[in-house]
């Protein structure tokens, strides 16, 4: 589709780059068709759109579902960067050395945890996946069936798209990310701690009940001062740790009620639900003069 081309002379260049689970979409489910044509009309004035997040390409394009505009994409916290044309800018992967030994140190400890691979995603097998499912699932108060529909939402987040192995071994494999999945929180807090003392890499969370690990120094703020130069105006929306980068170099922020208070360091703007968030986007966007 066509756009409108800004005046550099009388208007600077607006990106708007959103995190999505939690901010653009809830509960696993798929861009909504209003967030689709707000996001097409940001688009049709000339504002570049940017997703980062902490899924693969893959996952992002299911997430997003049929669009007819571009956009570049920020994908497994940074490890991964793509333009508009769905070309691969970048591919930063973990030392396998020390895939070796994170992985290793996460089968002592019997958690569950996802490789994000150049071969697709490969999850840790566990006999009792249910039971872990349901736990999580019990993370988000309420009935039983509310207890089973998000157990149900964190089946799809871990094992859609991605191959069960009970005896992963991670030679031959370029590994773009490792992300923990644990309903104790304490058990989390206590890995991160063991985990730190491994030398060049980074740990970040994207919600409350995980753990990501990637190269040091790759985040979606390090990314996306690969995909633009110093004269954008820079439109951030997130809800977690990984998007503090982000942040850092936004001039205005965006946020749901549901976030990781570790953002409200951050001037924000509050808003209710994505499409609050994209209509925000829209009213800063003609404050800037589009």
């Amino acid at each position: 589709m066509e756009r409108k081309e800004c005046e550099t002379n009388m208007k600077k260049k607006i990106i708007f780059v959103s995190d999505i689970d939690g901010t653009l979409i809830s509960d696993g489910n798929k861009l909504s068709k209003t967030s689709k044509e707000i996001l097409k009309e940001l688009y049709s004035k000339g504002i570049q759109i940017c997703f980062a997040t902490g899924r693969d390409y893959k996952k992002l394009n299911d997430a997003l579902g049929d669009i007819d505009f571009k956009y570049s994409a920020i994908c497994c916290n940074g490890s991964e960067i793509y333009d508009e044309e769905s070309n691969v800018l970048n591919k930063n992967y973990l030392d396998n050395e020390k895939c070796e030994t994170i992985i290793q140190y996460l089968e002592k400890l019997d958690v569950l945890y996802m490789l994000y691979t150049d071969k697709g995603n490969v999850v840790r097998g566990t006999k009792d996946r249910n039971t872990r499912l349901l736990k999580l699932g019990e993370t988000k108060q309420g009935s039983f069936e509310d207890i089973v529909e998000e157990a149900k939402i964190y089946y799809k987040l871990i094992y859609a798209n991605s191959r069960e192995i009970f005896n992963i071994e991670s030679s031959g494999l370029n590994i773009l990310k490792i992300e923990i999945i644990d309903s104790d929180v304490y058990k989390l807090t206590k890995m991160k701690q063991a985990l730190e003392n491994i030398r060049d890499i980074s740990i970040t969370t994207s919600f409350k009940y995980n753990l990501e690990i990637q190269p040091l120094k790759t985040d979606k703020g390090s990314a996306l001062k690969n995909l633009i130069d110093d004269g954008y105006i820079i439109i951030a929306a997130g809800d977690g740790e990984n998007d503090l980068s982000l942040f850092k170099m936004a001039d205005c922020t965006i946020v749901p009620q549901k976030r990781d208070t570790i953002l409200d360091q951050y001037d924000n703007i509050i808003t209710c639900n994505p499409e609050e968030i994209l209509r925000t986007v829209e009213e800063k966007a003609e404050e800037y003069g589009y």
